[in-house]
């Protein structure tokens, strides 16, 4: 087992079997930001709307439809764009910002520049949309070269580092990550080994043993089966010695 350590307290971090032991520093450039349009007219919750099919234009430039023909109120312009099975990667909602007076705000479902977007289609009473929030990447920076930068969708990063994903918070520098070996779990796990095999090396002996004080022996007391059982269990935890070298030994009981 391998452990992975930051000093930062503003960056979590996880480490698998396949993380390579060593350190790696970087700088926090940028967190991952959600795209997010405030549309500018206000509408109350019964005027009609006179929607055609909004148009969601991605980064990418590649676009996508929504029918909001039957979309007559701002309400129902929020249920149609949020309808299950709508996957142009946008959320609504009608924000109210006066006594029935309400305005429409249009998120992205995921983090990340390419989740930016931008509408066209809804009544103009709807007012034009303006940029609450750009949508970004997290970005660190492995090096001192303009392009030694690495980018996510969200704040977690997986892959940089083999075996080891992390997430950053806020824009810091100099974030250390030093990868080792989880000691404590491994003599945690070697201890439990060793537990159970005594446990049952003591339940094998305690069906084989002749008690003197109540002249009883056990059902197993004469049999080869126990003295069987508990050399093979004690071959199969030694696994031939090796690991005698993780602090596992065998005595005389």
């Amino acid at each position: 087992n391998q452990t992975v350590t930051s000093s930062s307290t503003t960056v979590a971090s996880t480490a698998t079997s396949a993380a390579s032991t060593g350190d790696f520093t970087f700088d926090v450039t940028g967190v991952a930001a959600t795209h997010r349009v405030l549309l500018g007219g206000a509408v109350s919750s019964t005027q009609s709307l006179a929607n055609g099919p909004l148009t969601v234009t991605k980064a990418d430039g590649s676009t996508a439809t929504i029918d909001l023909s039957s979309a007559t109120t701002i309400s129902e312009v929020v249920s149609a764009i949020n309808a299950p099975g709508t996957i142009v990667g946008i959320r609504a909602v009608a924000v109210q910002v006066g006594t029935d007076s309400y305005r429409l705000s249009l998120s992205a479902t995921g983090s990340g520049a390419d989740a930016a977007f931008s509408v066209a289609g809804l009544d103009p009473a709807l007012g034009s949309a303006a940029v609450v929030s750009q949508g970004a990447d997290a970005t660190i920076k492995i090096g001192p070269a303009d392009t030694d930068v690495v980018r996510s969708a969200s704040n977690t990063f997986t892959g940089v580092l083999p075996g080891v994903s992390f997430t950053v918070s806020k824009p810091e520098t100099g974030v250390s990550l030093s990868v080792g070996r989880n000691s404590g779990a491994m003599t945690s796990q070697v201890k439990s080994i060793v537990d159970s095999v005594n446990t049952l090396l003591g339940t094998i002996a305690s069906k084989s043993s002749y008690d003197a004080a109540t002249k009883t022996g056990g059902p197993l007391l004469g049999e080869l089966l126990p003295t069987q059982l508990a050399s093979s269990l004690s071959t199969a935890t030694l696994g031939g010695g090796s690991l005698a070298d993780y602090g596992i030994q065998l005595d005389r009981y």
